[in-house]
C-alpha cells in the first residue's frame, strides 16, 4: 500500500503532512510539520521486518 496527505491552512497556522509507503514487510515513512518557531521538523522512518520503528528527524529552517 502507499498514502500521502498534506494539510496547509493559513488562517489556523496549520501546515502538516504524512506520507508512507509499504511493500512486504518494509515500510518507509515521512511526516512533517511546520513548528511554531518557523522551523520544519522533519521525520524520515522505516520499519524492516522485526527490526522495529527506526527515526531520523531533522529541522530545516
Amino acid at each position: 500500500y502507499s498514502f500521502s496527505y498534506k494539510v496547509t491552512d493559513p488562517q489556523t497556522s496549520q501546515d502538516f503532512g504524512h506520507s508512507e509507503n509499504r511493500v512486504g514487510n518494509h515500510t518507509k515513512g515521512r511526516y512533517d510539520v511546520l513548528l511554531p518557531d518557523g522551523r520544519r521538523q522533519v521525520v524520515d522512518y522505516q520499519i524492516l521486518n522485526d527490526s522495529g520503528y527506526v527515526a531520523d528527524v531533522s529541522y530545516q529552517g
